[in-house]
């Protein structure tokens, strides 16, 4: 035993043959890192700018970026008969919501906003899906105190897609709550169908879901934090403040130049490619190998 002790000592005496990276996605945790000590060991990535930011703020340690990606599957096309069927179902400007119900994912911006559109005279609606949290409930009561009407929708996980659709076109509600699992090809048609998908969180490290919009061919509209990949107007929608009259700008403008609509889609599923994990591989292995010769 005390021969393979020695053993283990020597080799940990010996240089490193890897160098270890440690990429950072959230500052979830962050106050009970030993930062110093991780320093040490790793060399620290994050994965935007805001997070880099965050994280000298948060941890006094400078790291270097490397930014997230998304499963190459999303890229695959969008069935072109799956978004007609969603438009006509439609049946009026609509915007999705899909986040945890949290107060960083901007719920109240909103429903505020589709009150603001309903006080100028605009029939528009919202397809929402949350998650199982206590701040559903702020969600549902800020939908009753603008008096927006609400439909829940309840169909099996394995819904088809022209059964959602189905669903959706029987309801007429300001807000629909569809409060069942949607399946990945069902939500990427969704995306893709919709006026806008709201992704607009208050703090977002990265911002996932805004490349998955685009990846699906939908105009993602995102916040002003984390999402280093976005353009204004060019491949997504930057919403710039908290007035939720804004929303209803946004869409006067994408309605009223259908060129510019589909050269967003166009050039947010561009992006999308980019941001495709086997096409961020070469980047982390540069960034590996620099590090490396850093000797960290």
């Amino acid at each position: 035993m005390l021969f393979e002790f020695q053993r283990s000592v020597a080799a940990l005496r010996r240089p490193r043959a890897a160098t270890l990276l440690w990429n950072s996605k959230n500052t979830y945790g962050y106050d009970r890192i030993d930062f110093p000590a991780l320093e040490r060991a790793v060399v620290v990535t994050t994965v935007s700018r805001f997070m880099r930011a965050e994280t000298v703020h948060c941890a006094g340690v400078d790291p270097q970026l490397l930014p997230n990606g998304i499963a190459e599957r999303y890229l695959a096309p969008v069935a072109s008969e799956g978004r007609f069927l969603l438009r006509a179902a439609f049946g009026c400007p609509t915007f999705v919501k899909v986040a945890r119900f949290d107060p960083d994912k901007r719920w109240l911006w909103a429903i505020d906003a589709m009150a603001a559109l309903r006080d100028e005279g605009r029939r528009a609606r919202l397809l929402m899906r949350g998650s199982r949290s206590d701040y559903a409930d702020t969600v549902l009561a800020r939908i009753g105190q603008h008096g927006l009407s609400l439909d829940r929708l309840s169909l099996p996980s394995d819904a088809a897609l022209r059964d959602v659709a189905t669903a959706i076109h029987a309801s007429d509600a300001d807000v629909t709550l569809l409060d069942f699992f949607i399946d990945e090809d069902v939500l990427r048609a969704l995306y893709a169908a919709a006026d806008g998908v709201l992704a607009n969180s208050e703090k977002e490290p990265f911002g996932l879901v805004g490349l998955e919009v685009m990846a699906s061919g939908g105009i993602a509209f995102v916040g002003r934090t984390g999402e280093d990949y976005a353009v204004p107007y060019g491949n997504s929608v930057v919403v710039q403040t908290d007035d939720p009259r804004e929303l209803g700008a946004h869409l006067t403008t994408l309605r009223g130049d259908g060129a510019l609509a589909a050269r967003i889609r166009a050039e947010g599923r561009e992006t999308a490619r980019r941001f495709a994990w086997p096409a961020l591989l070469d980047g982390y292995e540069a960034a590996w190998d620099a590090a490396a010769r850093l000797g960290r």
